[in-house]
């Protein structure tokens, strides 16, 4: 029954997004790597307390840049 509902709801957002003009997938994306930077940055910060900014930044452009972890 979830896989069900998975594919139902994987279909419902294909069709969502197969909607959205070229300016609004651009927007979505921006939304979404907004997030993932958040979502790393704060990942970083919960391992490394002690470091600066500045070093949190440097880490997150090295991983961006170098696709690593």
């Amino acid at each position: 029954m979830q896989v069900k509902h998975q594919h139902e709801s994987e279909k419902l957002q294909a069709n969502i997004y197969k909607k959205l003009t070229p300016f609004q997938k651009w927007h979505e994306v921006e939304k979404m790597w907004i997030f993932s930077v958040e979502l790393k940055r704060a990942a970083i910060q919960s391992a490394h307390p002690n470091w600066s900014d500045l070093k949190v930044n440097q880490a997150i452009r090295s991983i961006f840049l170098y696709a690593t972890t």
